[in-house]
């Protein structure tokens, strides 16, 4: 994916890329070896109708302002799209990069998750319906 690299982490530093375990100090007997996504990011959403998303390695942050009460919001994998559901289930998808609205939904949406590769998404409505969306055009 583009923008995302495994990290390995060892005793809370992120180790130089190209360099072995060896090289790094890394042994055998060591245990505190991780492997993260990189950029770490936060996504958060607030019912004051804003959602951040932080890159936790920059600081940098992008804020959406919805204009309604925010009730759930989901990063797609690979970053690119956001999608938002207000307290009145309206949906929509937002540039995760810019923050430009992309489109919002013609359905109620309850609760979402994105497909593994950031193509679809799926959402619960109050009807008791799962629906799937295609994540560019939703």
């Amino acid at each position: 994916e583009s923008g995302v690299c495994l990290q390995l982490l060892f005793h809370d530093d992120v180790l130089e890329a190209r360099r072995t375990l060896a090289e790094a100090g890394v042994t055998a007997t060591d245990n505190e070896l991780g492997a993260v996504l990189m950029p770490l990011r936060c996504l958060t959403a607030s019912l004051d109708g804003t959602v951040r998303l932080r890159h936790l390695h920059s600081g940098v942050q992008l804020m959406v302002e919805l204009g309604a009460r925010v009730w759930a919001a989901s990063l797609a994998p690979g970053g690119s799209t956001l999608l938002m559901i207000s307290t009145n289930g309206e949906g929509s998808l937002w540039c995760a990069e810019t923050g430009v609205p992309l489109c919002t939904l013609r359905e109620r949406i309850l609760s979402c998750g994105f497909s593994g590769d950031g193509l679809r998404f799926v959402g619960a409505s109050d009807e008791f319906l799962a629906r799937i969306w295609c994540a560019e055009t939703g």
